[in-house]
């Protein structure tokens, strides 16, 4: 770099598909849910009330999320209520570092899985309103990947306890 020569680009990298991918994992077969609760169902539902340095935790009966990855988009928003305009913005999304999702197969035999999503108020978060949004796809017994998405109670983030 320092005599300025030019330097040899090396081997061309191995272009690696999915399909030509060996994989020990067994695919999703199906995902099931608990009688009389669908699929996003929340379990677990927030606290009323936070303040920046709490822990929120939201719990989800869910699909396995290796039915779609959602690489456009995200299995969890949570999400701030612009109240002069009555719309719902989101502020984080399983992008962020304060944020966790964690998929937990239930039953093997019925197929029940649940998600647990945390999210660690960040310092400096705004006062107001919040929910907890998941995201998914589901897969059926006979076939196909359907979504489905589920939404928390609305709960508040105060600056002081």
């Amino acid at each position: 770099m320092l005599s300025e020569e030019e330097v040899d680009p090396g081997p061309e990298p191995a272009h690696l598909e999915d399909k030509n991918l060996l994989t020990l994992q067994t695919g999703v077969l199906y995902d099931g849910h608990p009688y009389g609760h669908d699929f996003g169902t929340v379990k677990v539902q927030p606290k009323p009330r936070y303040i920046p340095g709490q822990t929120v935790r939201v719990v989800f009966i869910a699909a396995n999320p290796r039915n779609n990855l959602l690489h456009e988009d995200t299995f969890l928003r949570v999400e701030r209520l612009d109240e002069p305009r009555n719309e719902w913005r989101t502020v984080a999304t399983d992008a962020n570092w304060e944020t966790l999702f964690r998929w937990t197969r239930v039953s093997m035999i019925l197929g029940f899985s649940d998600v647990e999503i945390l999210w660690e108020i960040p310092q400096g978060t705004p006062a107001g309103k919040y929910r907890i949004s998941h995201l998914g796809y589901y897969q059926y017994i006979f076939g196909g990947k359907f979504p489905y998405n589920g939404t928390s109670q609305v709960f508040i983030v105060d600056q002081k306890g």
